[in-house]
């Protein structure tokens, strides 16, 4: 077969190299349309239900609100397991589907069961889908401050949460704006005991008049000859004046006003969270993004509407666009990925040269290159895989392997040339060429075949791991039946044209393998027969070395990916449980302080608890510090680590997390 397919390709060769330049073109056009990510599509279908319960304690929220939700949800189909957490004023309920479920049928059957489950609910409880975003999606952080403190934090929680979010999820490919900081403002009564009993009203009445104080209504047409009027009340508050002049009992000779019995007022809402950058009280909007969305598409997109934005704020308003950005991450981790990808087909280049001497034989054999990877941009085009750290991984640990086939081909053809001593005629040289690549086809079939079955287990793996490892193995095993095919195909069809102008400089037939090679040969019979004939020793040696590696190995640590350069360091304080949000704020704003002029910091971005709309959901006893590190001057990521280790260490009652935002991450996403 493998001999049939090597003569049919000779005889069809424009085809061939017709195919090939097609499959190229396209393949490179396939590789530059895909989206450019971190990791493979982590995400689980899970669907997260929130459910806001102001002035709830924990035990009242597991008991009146979780437990009916995770009742509903435990029947429907392709449920796997339920998770919830109860806090005060808040449950966050997680239904894990099955990998594979379509997540948006997931959504729906969830909407269904909390229409059944909203009628157990207290009254005032509306439990809410969170949106679809990307487990590793959390891509940029704005912050919002006002440098000569000209803008208060109310207005600027509501320059964040009505003007700058909205514009912000207006950008295509995201999911959320999590707003957290600020205070967010609210109308006030404050009820006065004495006065209340004074005019005969009770707190329930002044309740339920402001609840129905601010809202409009509709007074139906009105129609004068030919034309008609629509007749309207408005009731909308503008001011605290309009609240106090609510009516809450009484006659129309004395009325009793909310201002008779209470103070009417704009305040804060009581604040579950609070934010920084670099020292400053303001406001942090954190952006995730969709699943399979292209992060540095996305965050172009927000940096061009931040930009915008930033020239629409009032004066004295800044947003800060310093902050974290996994896009810089990402830039650093492709770029390495890429340089390792450049370096290995340099070194493949440096090699063919070296060892066989013959300019055109080395082309021809580095064309397995570009059409193994355009092989493999079809396939990740058609299984809609990003270019991520793992597929782009497979492809650099098999550059090596790539060429491997055609350089067996190659050069048996130019040693099956280099014997004979009259350069052959047209039609010679394609049976030379066939029978030269039929010779070693065998053998590098089988080979090929059992390097990808060490790859194979990969694709058995389950969960988050075979969802990371899998793209890995698809990479390097669809690259390599690439190169296998090629080297059956395009290496001879090329190798009979190229070698195909007869002519001593051509091949320099007279000279024989390369110097390198013949040193090469050489060195491996000398070290063959000094084996053979202490092959006691040899194999004492081996079976030594196999015990101490395998106890060695036993030794080691473990974890799940290598420790990455972030360009980010995340530094959480843990204070133990009931702490204040102000109590966890000044301790946050200590280790500010602390680590503020470190060499190597470029900004420190700091929240406290969460915000509105946030699942993640964080006690207001966790601050975390986003630190954004300066490239230029920030020593080597582990010694960076210890150095906010070591300003952070004497902190007393304080439980410290120093580590980066994406590893975080991860180790929640195991968890």
């Amino acid at each position: 077969m493998l001999e049939g397919l090597i003569r049919t390709s000779l005889q069809h060769r424009l085809t061939v190299l017709v195919l090939a330049a097609g499959l190229q073109g396209y393949g490179a056009f396939e590789l530059v349309r895909r989206p450019v990510d971190i990791f493979p599509d982590l995400n689980q279908p899970i669907v997260t239900v929130l459910a806001e319960a102001h002035g709830y304690a924990p035990e009242e929220v597991e008991t009146l609100i979780t437990l009916p939700i995770e009742s509903a949800l435990a029947g429907a189909p392709g449920v796997e397991k339920i998770r919830s957490i109860s806090q005060e004023g808040l449950a966050v309920v997680r239904a894990d589907f099955g990998w594979g479920t379509d997540l948006y049928r997931d959504r729906q059957l969830v909407q269904e069961r909390l229409q059944l489950a909203t009628e157990n609910l207290p009254a005032g409880i509306f439990p809410e889908m969170a949106p679809i975003s990307s487990i590793m999606g959390e891509i940029l952080h704005l912050g919002l401050v006002s440098p000569d403190g000209s803008t208060s934090l109310l207005e600027l929680q509501e320059l964040a949460e009505y003007n700058v979010r909205r514009r912000l999820l207006s950008v295509a490919g995201v999911s959320q704006v999590v707003v957290i900081g600020g205070r967010r403002k609210q109308f006030q009564v404050l009820a006065d005991p004495d006065r209340l009993l004074r005019h005969k009203v009770s707190l329930s009445e002044v309740a339920e008049a402001v609840g129905q104080a601010s809202s409009n209504s509709s007074g139906g047409y009105l129609v004068e000859g030919n034309r008609e009027m629509l007749v309207r009340t408005l009731g909308r508050l503008r001011d605290a004046k309009d609240l106090g002049n609510v009516v809450v009992a009484g006659d129309r000779r004395r009325p009793v006003l909310v201002k008779d019995v209470a103070e009417a007022r704009v305040g804060p809402e009581f604040p579950r969270g609070e934010a920084s950058v670099d020292g400053q009280d303001g406001v942090l909007l954190m952006v995730f993004k969709q699943p399979n969305a292209n992060t540095l598409e996305v965050t172009e997109n927000l940096d061009r509407e931040a930009e915008q934005l930033s020239r629409t704020l009032p004066k004295g308003v800044s947003l800060r666009k310093d902050l974290f950005r996994q896009a810089t991450f990402l830039h650093r981790g492709v770029d390495n990925v890429i340089t390792a990808l450049r370096d290995g087909a340099l070194l493949v280049v440096l090699i063919l040269l070296l060892f066989l001497m013959n300019l055109r034989a080395s082309l021809i054999t580095l064309v397995a290159l570009p059409l193994s990877f355009a092989t493999a941009g079809i396939l990740f085009s058609l299984m809609d895989l990003t270019l991520n750290t793992m597929t782009l991984g497979g492809l650099a640990i098999a550059v090596g392997e790539l060429v491997d086939d055609a350089i067996v081909g190659v050069e048996n053809v130019v040693r099956h040339l280099r014997k004979r001593s009259v350069p052959p005629d047209a039609q010679e040289l394609q049976c030379l060429v066939a029978e030269a690549s039929t010779e070693v086809r065998g053998p590098i079939f089988t080979g090929t075949l059992v390097v990808i079955l060490v790859f194979v287990p990969l694709f058995a793996l389950s969960g988050i791991e075979g969802r990371l490892f899998s793209p890995l193995a698809l990479a390097y095993v669809v690259s390599l039946l690439a190169s296998m095919v090629i080297s059956l195909t395009v290496t001879p069809v090329l190798a009979l044209m190229l070698f195909g102008h007869r002519g001593k400089k051509t091949l320099k037939m007279e000279q024989g393998p390369a110097l390198a090679m013949r040193l090469l040969q050489r060195g491996a019979a000398f070290l063959i027969a000094w084996a053979v004939r202490r092959r006691t020793w040899v194999l004492g040696a081996s079976a030594a070395l196999v015990i101490a590696a395998s106890s060695l190995a036993l030794s080691l640590g473990s974890q799940f990916l290598p420790e990455f350069d972030e360009g980010t360091a995340l530094v959480m304080t843990i204070l133990p449980p009931g702490a204040s949000l102000a109590e966890s704020v000044r301790t946050a704003e200590m280790a500010e302080r602390r680590l503020q002029g470190l060499v190597g910091i470029r900004s420190i971005s700091r929240f406290t608890g969460r915000g509105e709309h946030d699942e993640h959901a964080p006690p207001v006893g966790i601050s975390h510090l986003m630190i954004t590190l300066d490239p230029e001057t920030a020593p080597p990521r582990a010694e960076m680590l210890k150095h906010l280790r070591s300003r952070l260490q004497d902190m007393r009652g304080v439980s410290l997390n120093v580590g980066q935002p994406l590893a975080h991450r991860i180790d929640h996403l195991l968890s």
